[in-house]
């Protein structure tokens, strides 16, 4: 599979372990996209109220908040990434996670670390799905 995206796209990124943020917005930002990257709740809150992404990576577990409140503040409030793809990164066994997690939208779970080949996956999928 080729990390070529099929198009450009505007992604957040929230993960507050700094060497994993910063490895993921190069990984990603190598492929062409545009990255916003944060790694506090309270900025990404406000990011995602202000600015439309195509994409939203989500850790679920930030030093002043729950990701997955986030993810339901995003889906539920009717805002401008309503719609917008969640791929939420844990360090739970993704499977569980899933199961724990799928009332509040998220499009899919990654466990960390995240290996290239399984992130350009999801990013493709993801916003495969929502531009079909």
């Amino acid at each position: 599979m080729s990390n070529e995206p099929a198009r450009k796209l505007s992604i957040l990124v929230v993960e507050d372990n700094v060497q994993l943020r910063t490895l993921m917005v190069r990984v990603l930002a190598s492929a062409g996209h545009e990255i916003t990257e944060t790694g506090d709740l309270g900025t990404a809150e406000q990011t995602a109220a202000e600015a439309r992404f195509d994409l939203i990576m989500l850790d679920l577990t930030l030093p002043d908040g729950n990701g997955i409140a986030l993810a339901r503040d995003i889906r539920g409030g009717g805002g401008i990434n309503a719609g917008t793809p969640i791929l939420a990164l844990t360090g739970h066994e993704p499977e569980t996670v899933k199961q724990d997690y799928a009332d509040c939208g998220l499009t899919d779970v990654l466990g960390k670390p995240v290996d290239v080949k399984t992130l350009f996956k999801a990013v493709n999928s993801a916003t495969a799905m929502r531009a079909a």
